[in-house]
């Protein structure tokens, strides 16, 4: 089941749709529902888009690293260890 939804877009974005879809060979509305259905898809569990949780987590991995937590020179070869051929 679909619904209709209606926006209002600045023109110069309308042209640059309208070229996308010719580009694809296929209609405004597609390339329209494809970019939604992309960014509805890269939200996590609990509705953070894919860029707002990447950078927590890369603020995370930040603030550790200035704390000093960093994997050992142990941790590092039992990694590489496991995935040499």
């Amino acid at each position: 089941m679909s619904a209709a939804l209606t926006v209002q877009i600045d023109e110069t974005v309308l042209a640059r749709l309208d070229a996308l879809a010719a580009e694809r060979g296929t209609t405004r509305e597609q390339v329209v529902r494809m970019a939604v259905d992309d960014l509805v898809a890269s939200a996590d569990p609990e509705g953070r888009l894919f860029d707002d949780w990447q950078l927590t987590l890369i603020d995370e991995g930040f603030a550790a690293a200035e704390n000093g937590d960093f994997a050992t020179d142990e941790d590092v070869e039992a990694v590489f260890s496991k995935y040499r051929a």
